[in-house]
């Protein structure tokens, strides 16, 4: 990273470059992580979020962009295969994702 943009209070990215945000769940972030930043990014108009929940196995949560809002999550637990197309196609287990 240039070191002027270190200071910079411009966004790096446009959100509409943006095709996922994923964020893993922590104590301190879990509240901001399920409730504000699902909405902020749909707002922006990013059209997936993963959050991740660590305690969970983990466990994944899929959100897809539907109308200007997220449609309610897809969760792949541990030991499963998600089969993703979107924003592009990927297999995983979500135990791989801590790994």
């Amino acid at each position: 990273m240039p070191k002027e943009a270190a200071f910079s209070t411009e966004p790096m990215a446009s959100p509409h470059h943006i095709l996922l945000i994923g964020e893993i769940v922590s104590q301190t972030t879990s509240k901001q992580d399920r409730g504000l930043k699902p909405l902020a990014y749909a707002e922006a108009g990013v059209p997936t979020y993963w959050r991740i929940e660590p305690d969970e196995g983990p466990t994944l949560y899929v959100y897809e962009l539907n109308g200007g809002k997220y449609k309610p999550p897809t969760a792949y637990k541990a030991g499963t295969v998600a089969k993703l197309t979107k924003p592009f196609p990927v297999s995983l287990d979500p135990a791989q994702l801590l790994e």
